[in-house]
């Protein structure tokens, strides 16, 4: 999810993930894989910064959970180490 501002100056909460695609016509306009259209005071940069921020948030935590998750089975295992010895 990322923070936008509509054109009104109001802060809204985006779904990054439903974002199709973003043009500034002046204004930017973000069209969303419903087709609904979303007027923005961002701009196409600083949306895209906010997204690329979002998915390596998203990415970070998806690496740590697996790697919480594979030392967890390696535990029950009795390996201690990539090689399948304990």
């Amino acid at each position: 999810m990322i923070n936008l501002k509509r054109i009104n100056g109001k802060e809204v909460i985006v779904n990054a993930d439903l974002i199709e695609s973003i043009e500034s016509k002046p204004d930017t306009i973000i069209t969303f894989t419903s087709g609904n259209k979303m007027v923005v005071l961002d701009s196409i940069p600083d949306i895209v910064k906010k997204v690329v921020e979002y998915k390596r948030q998203v990415s970070l935590k998806i690496e740590e959970k697996s790697r919480k998750l594979i030392e967890e089975a390696k535990g029950k295992n009795g390996h201690s180490d990539d090689s399948g010895n304990s």
